[in-house]
């Protein structure tokens, strides 16, 4: 009977984690649709979502333009991420890698948003169109 309890836990709960990894799947290619840019990673440890976009062009935007295109991404996330009221904070940044004999990598992850800054999830259907690198629009 024991054995078979323990299994039931383990199935549930590996039920679970492929659940949770379909929808950072389901998010991360949203992203790479909306942003149009392929390198984007999705990570989440404990309550924290982190987004990392690798040698984007959002990357050289200023940084008022920058901040608000991080402010839109984590917008998304808000919007589209089914586990958005478990997390606590999303954290937005840029990695620049630069493949040769040795591989050089330089991250920075600049752009913090709490669940408290963000809100409850919005209706997705109405969200503006994705930001255009030098022309990102401000939320007012």
């Amino acid at each position: 009977m024991r054995t078979l309890a323990r299994a039931a836990l383990l199935l549930t709960l590996a039920l679970g984690g492929c659940r949770e990894l379909g929808q950072l799947m389901s998010l991360q290619q949203g992203l790479v649709k909306r942003y149009q840019t392929p390198g984007i990673n999705v990570n989440i440890t404990n309550d924290v979502m982190s987004v990392l976009f690798t040698n984007s062009k959002y990357a050289g935007l200023p940084e008022s333009d920058r901040r608000a295109f991080a402010r839109d991404v984590a917008g998304y996330v808000r919007d589209h991420f089914a586990g958005y009221p478990s997390l606590g904070t999303i954290r937005v940044g840029f990695n620049t890698m630069e493949p040769g004999v040795v591989t050089t990598s330089h991250t920075e992850i600049p752009y913090v948003f709490t669940r408290g800054e963000l809100g409850g999830a919005q209706d997705a259907s109405k969200e503006p169109p994705p930001p255009v690198p030098g022309r990102v629009a401000v939320d007012s």
